[in-house]
């Protein structure tokens, strides 16, 4: 992986000083934020637009807590923790996408990475 995108080790290992953990949330929104930035009118193209979003988002933060884990520089219970985070934000962001930005009257049963998010 790192071999493809060696900017993510670049930025993940020097950029900040060591490997960190980053916040999933943060990063999500950047790539939503380029989404709905260039999003196509043709919904085909949409999806697969926003499914690329997420991919590179996730990709973007297990690199980084693959490092971060690797190396030693966080808690096991951060690393889980942040990957929880990381399918949340996936969760609530492709709710909001299938449902054209309102979520009302939808329930979620989340079980998994979810089960104990509260």
């Amino acid at each position: 992986m790192l071999v493809q995108h060696p900017d993510l080790a670049d930025s993940d290992l020097f950029g900040r000083g060591g490997a960190r953990l980053v916040d999933p949330r943060l990063v999500v929104a950047d790539h939503w934020e380029n989404f709905e930035r260039y999003r196509p009118a043709d919904s085909d193209e949409a999806r697969e637009l926003f499914v690329a979003a997420l991919r590179r988002a996730k990709l973007e933060v297990t690199v980084t807590v693959a490092i971060a884990d690797l190396v030693g520089g966080e808690e096991s219970h951060d690393v889980t923790g942040c990957l929880s985070e990381l399918a949340e934000e996936f969760l609530q962001r492709t709710v909001l996408y299938e449902m054209d930005g309102d979520d009302s009257g939808l329930s979620v049963i989340a079980v998994g990475k979810l089960g104990g998010a509260s």
